[in-house]
């Protein structure tokens, strides 16, 4: 299963603007410089590994062989498993945010963005085999490289959020506010919902979460200002 690469520095959506480089590569700032056809295989085979047998009882050995390269190439670009763990994680995320964007870049109303983009990315979390996996059989793995080394994260779901209200000011529909700290606690509240998903939020219902988004998110990003 092979997905598409999102590389770095590049756009998340050419349609809207949204993640503009700059924004994203201060998110990203702990990600590889060179996304080479290489270093792809290898984070390629690193995903298929992870989902397979978990990150704890994967090797780098493992990874390089499912990637069909040395143990020293994955060593030269990722100098710890740690950091190809982290690698992947952070690409997951960001092509988590491509699929929401292109699920709501379309959508004229800046309200209905916001309650469809928190539909769509507990639909990307839900979905994930990785997530999934992990939950299920090693969560200490996943909690790991969403809080100490979270950061990264938090700062793309950020990035992502500011650019849709910019989006949304640009268009007369939102006043004019410092969109940062809406947009970082819409990441925290989708970051908290992916470490925790038991609670009151109904993320388990497309209906109900949409009608949350609508009646507890939307007011947010409107009336910040």
């Amino acid at each position: 299963r092979r997905r598409p690469p999102v590389a770095r520095g590049e756009r998340v959506s050419s349609r809207t603007g949204a993640g503009t480089p700059e924004l994203l590569d201060r998110a990203l700032a702990t990600e590889p410089e060179a996304f080479d056809p290489t270093t792809e295989r290898i984070l390629d085979a690193a995903l298929e590994q992870f989902e397979l047998t978990g990150i704890r009882r994967s090797s780098v050995e493992d990874v390089a062989r499912r990637a069909g390269v040395t143990r020293v190439t994955v060593y030269r670009r990722f100098s710890r498993k740690d950091a190809l763990v982290d690698a992947v994680v952070v690409r997951e995320c960001r092509r988590a945010v491509a699929t929401v964007d292109a699920r709501i870049s379309p959508i004229a109303d800046a309200e209905e963005r916001t309650v469809e983009g928190f539909v769509a990315m507990l639909d990307a979390v839900r979905s994930h085999p990785l997530v999934n996996r992990l939950f299920a059989v090693e969560p200490a793995s996943l909690m790991r490289a969403l809080t100490v080394e979270g950061g990264p994260v938090i700062a793309l779901g950020t990035a992502y959020c500011a650019e849709q209200i910019r989006r949304g000011q640009r268009e007369g529909q939102l006043p004019e506010y410092d969109p940062e700290p809406v947009a970082e606690i819409l990441a925290r509240l989708a970051h908290s919902i992916l470490l925790a998903p038991q609670g009151g939020i109904p993320i388990g219902d497309e209906r109900a979460a949409r009608r949350f988004a609508r009646e507890h998110l939307a007011p947010i990003v409107a009336r910040a200002g």
